[in-house]
């Protein structure tokens, strides 16, 4: 009736029994025995307090794992034990793994190279405008991109991949099941489609402040570097940068203007050591990556007009219509055609807010 990854579902959704307590569990033993036989047995085995015994007897009359089954087929859920071999291998030898992983889409691991993006929540344009540029670039080059699915710089490179053909994965401080922050539920399902939503939480955890840091550990573990796009001195993204150091993981940053407030932790990485980041290939060579997933553009005949407008927007990036037209004074009309034809060219990008970068 059920499946060994219904009852580690259910294990692991006891109040009580934690990271540490499941992987004690499923190194000696499999769920579905500590389901059917008398918990007696198990509880001085693993040390399990009295609470924890009555709430495994609670869950049990209340049929909790029918529940969490019914969960699990709905989205089409995979429970992934640390010892299995679809777990990620990097994130399999930090300190500390999620003995359980719940995953919606697919991970893959045959020539998947992943590199997270983590930033603020409250970006700025020009962190927003980073985040897409550097984060679609790696995407295109075939690079998955990993982040937290949070407001602000996570967002944005979660989008970037989606909305052009990349992998992405998103690791959250809740249950696979539930959808935090709410508007990007529809994010949410392109990168099940794109990629996957991986956490640690048991089905149904709701979203909890003390989740979040815990989460990030995944976030960078996962990961053969991380990118810092924006964040204060104070920035909680500061944590996933700890974890990364810990892991043994490259950390990248973003400068930024020395009095922006949102630059001021970026700058301070940079000074401490962090690889200083203008553009992909910075990350690719550093990662010794370059020769992997290193697509060479293929020569584009421009005319003259055109070479004018590629070369003022590759000085000015990212750079709007109208300012294009207050600096060189053309006909707005003419800047529209020239550039939709370096677009249709493959060497321009519009990112959101109608600006312009040079690929």
């Amino acid at each position: 009736m059920y499946k060994e990854e219904h009852y580690v579902a259910w294990l692991h959704s006891i109040e009580g029994i934690g990271n540490a307590t499941m992987r004690k569990i499923l190194k000696e033993t499999c769920a579905k025995d500590v389901y059917n036989e008398n918990i007696n047995r198990y509880k001085e085995k693993f040390n399990l307090k009295e609470k924890v015994v009555e709430n495994i007897i609670v869950s049990k009359k209340e049929n909790k794992i029918g529940k969490i089954r019914e969960i699990i087929d709905r989205y089409e859920i995979k429970v992934i034990g640390i010892r299995d071999n679809e777990y990620p291998e990097l994130l399999r030898n930090i300190y500390n793994p999620p003995t359980v992983l719940y995953v919606r889409g697919s991970i893959e691991k045959e020539k998947c190279d992943i590199i997270s993006i983590i930033g603020s929540r409250r970006a700025s344009t020009y962190g927003r405008t980073m985040a897409y540029k550097i984060s679609k670039e790696l995407s295109d080059r075939g690079i998955t991109i990993g982040s937290g699915m949070a407001r602000g710089i996570d967002t944005v490179a979660h989008r970037a991949c989606v909305e052009n053909g990349g992998r992405t994965y998103a690791v959250l401080g809740t249950g696979v099941d539930v959808c935090y922050p709410h508007e990007n539920k529809s994010l949410m399902e392109k990168i099940i489609e794109n990629g996957a939503i991986i956490s640690e939480f048991p089905i149904g955890t709701k979203p909890r402040p003390e989740n979040f840091p815990m989460r990030n550990r995944i976030i960078s573990g996962i990961a053969k570097g991380v990118i810092v796009i924006e964040a204060a001195l104070k920035s909680g993204t500061l944590i996933t940068v700890d974890h990364a150091l810990e892991q043994g993981r490259e950390v990248f940053a973003l400068p930024g203007h020395v009095t922006a407030l949102l630059s001021g932790g970026t700058n301070k990485l940079i000074q401490s050591g962090a690889k200083l980041v203008t553009c992909v290939d910075d990350i690719l060579e550093e990662l010794q990556l370059e020769n992997i997933y290193n697509k060479k553009k293929n020569e584009v005949s421009l005319s003259d007009s055109e070479k004018e407008i590629y070369e003022y927007i590759k000085d000015n990036q990212p750079v709007s219509i109208e300012k294009i037209e207050k600096d060189k004074k053309w006909n707005i009309q003419n800047i529209s055609t020239i550039l939709t034809f370096l677009e249709l060219k493959g060497v321009l990008e519009t990112l959101p807010g109608n600006k312009f970068f040079i690929k």
